[in-house]
């Protein structure tokens, strides 16, 4: 048994049995009552080329009323099927702007428009460690997706920031030893010092294991937003990263990450 509803479309499958509504998504067409709904069998029909609802009906009824359990019981109502622009200009939460942010692990991805604004400006990343093991691995900080973020990550055992910009290119820092054993802070900050063509910031990016520098480079950062995936998580990475080097949840272990601070100055 299985229920999706999204932007204004409908559909379940149960014990073989597909229905859906013919209702374009995010169509502004209101009017759900009125749509017709499809059914196809598909243990037979896989390709959903016979359209089995004018021969049961019964069974369209059934599925509608499943849909309808299914959809109170995990919350997919009320429908909403506005269109992209009508959803654009909802006014959206916002947080009241300032220096510094501090972020925790084991905590619920923070959406873009209520965390650190680090896009177009000069910011530092810090991130306080335990490790135990001498064998960690796994995301300390990240922001954004393969289409534009940046993310702070230990991968065999070294330091590693990636900042990927506009998804063309993913910028990194390494650090060349092994991370130790012990409480350590782990920083990267990058300063604007000019824009390009395309109005990205651009200046150096530099990453420090406490007090150390142990890499420097020349990035460009993201000339706006980071898009629909610019949450920011601690100790993992929920969605697609923005590097290459890992796969999601890359849950950090053999160690511990305490906190994450984040300091942004003004917008340029």
């Amino acid at each position: 048994m299985q229920l999706y509803g999204l932007l204004g479309t409908r559909g379940v499958w149960f014990e073989g049995w597909h229905a859906s509504a013919i209702h374009p998504a995010m169509g502004a067409w209101g009017g759900f009552d009125q749509d017709r709904w499809e059914l196809f069998y598909l243990d037979e029909d896989r390709n959903q080329l016979n359209d089995l609802a004018p021969e049961h009906p019964g069974m369209v009824e059934r599925l509608k009323n499943v849909w309808a359990m299914l959809a109170g019981k995990h919350q997919a109502l009320p429908l909403d099927d506005r269109t992209a622009d009508e959803l654009a200009a909802l006014p959206r939460p916002h947080g009241a702007e300032r220096g510094e942010y501090v972020y925790y692990p084991n905590t619920e991805p923070v959406p873009q428009d209520v965390g650190a604004p680090t896009t177009e400006r000069s910011f530092q990343i810090a991130a306080e460690v335990d490790i135990r093991d001498g064998e960690p691995e796994g995301v300390l900080f990240s922001q954004g997706s393969p289409t534009g973020g940046h993310t702070l990550y230990v991968h065999d055992g070294r330091v590693h920031y990636v900042y990927n910009w506009l998804g063309t290119v993913q910028q990194k820092l390494s650090s060349r030893a092994a991370l130790p054993s012990g409480k350590h802070t782990i920083r990267v900050s990058f300063d604007v010092q000019d824009h390009d063509a395309t109005w990205s910031p651009v200046g150096p990016a530099r990453l420090f294991i406490d007090d150390k520098e142990v890499a420097v480079h020349e990035i460009k950062t993201q000339p706006e937003r980071f898009g629909i995936d610019g949450v920011i998580t601690v100790g993992r990475d929920t969605g697609k990263p923005p590097t290459d080097d890992y796969e999601p949840p890359a849950e950090f272990h053999g160690g511990i990450v305490d906190r994450v601070r984040v300091s942004v100055k003004e917008r340029h």
